[in-house]
This record gives structure tokens, C-alpha cells and sequence, in this order.
């Protein structure tokens, strides 16, 4: 349940500009993720909000790096298509035609 709090939260912060808000509560998330047993979907999730954020930042070639990156984990940890496709949905707010392509060229 923490995790879907903080992911809303962040989302609302990283869409109001409110970058360096996002980043502090990323980087609470990631300690207290660091410190459990490993769970792919919220350490996926982690990397595309630090992405997301990184790529609002400015700091675009990271940023997409992260996001492919948890694209990738999504992919091959088997989430349905309508998942993926929701995340194609909500980063085409932020991603060119281009960058959409390229984070989720891996199939």
C-alpha cells in the first residue's frame, strides 16, 4: 500500500513541476525498497518513476535508459499487454513518438 501512495504521489508531483519533491520521495522509496527481499514489479516501478523524473530533469538519456529499463523487467516478468499499453499511454504525455519507441524496443 505504500508503494501505490508514494507512486500517486510522486506522479501528481512530477506532473506539477514539482521535480525536486518527486526526486526526495524516490529516493525514500528506493531505501525502503533496498531493504526487502527482491520484488521486480515495485523495483520496475522505481525505475521508471526515477527515470521519468531524471527525464524531466533534463537529464534525458538516463531517464529513457531507466525507463527501457523497467520496461524491459515488465515485459519479461510477463505483465499483460494492457499494461504495457498503459504505460505507452501515460509517458506519450512526456516521450516523444521517437523515445516512446526506443524504451520499448526490446521485443
Amino acid at each position: 500500500m505504500l508503494f501505490y501512495i508514494y507512486n500517486n504521489i510522486i506522479l501528481f508531483m512530477l506532473e506539477h513541476d514539482h521535480l525536486d519533491t518527486a526526486d526526495l520521495l524516490i529516493q525514500k522509496l528506493t531505501y525502503y525498497f533496498n531493504q526487502q527481499e527482491k520484488d521486480y514489479y515495485h523495483r520496475a516501478r522505481l525505475f521508471n518513476l526515477h527515470g521519468l523524473a531524471l527525464f524531466l530533469q533534463g537529464k534525458k538519456e538516463i531517464g529513457l535508459s531507466l525507463i527501457k529499463r523497467s520496461n524491459l523487467i515488465s515485459c519479461l516478468s510477463e505483465h499483460s499487454s494492457t499494461f504495457i499499453n498503459n504505460e505507452k499511454n501515460y509517458l506519450s504525455k512526456y516521450l516523444t513518438a521517437n523515445e516512446l519507441k526506443n524504451v520499448f524496443d526490446f521485443y
